[in-house]
């Protein structure tokens, strides 16, 4: 488990401050990834029929994801706090 840890950490730059080049690359691919599933689980209103709500819930999670790719919060803290909040959209 720790050689596990030892190589995402090497790729995703989990205990790196800065992140290096690819690590932010790699970091942005993964993001990109999660946020497409995770906003496949909330409601389709992301697409159309928006309402005020749901651009300022768009911007929210767009926020919460950019930390996670510049490398300021953690990588699948970040990814978990933008499901919650997809979580609560869909919710509410």
């Amino acid at each position: 488990m720790n050689e596990v840890y030892h190589v995402l950490s090497n790729i995703f730059g989990l205990d790196a401050q800065p992140v290096n080049f690819y690590q932010m690359v790699a970091r942005a691919a993964f993001v990109y990834i999660a946020s497409l599933v995770i906003i496949r689980f909330g409601n389709k209103r992301f697409l159309g029929k928006n309402t005020a709500f749901d651009f300022v819930i768009g911007i929210v999670i767009g926020s919460v994801f950019s930390r996670a790719i510049n490398g300021n919060g953690p990588l699948f803290v970040t990814i978990a706090a933008g499901l919650t909040l997809v979580g609560l959209h869909w919710l509410f």
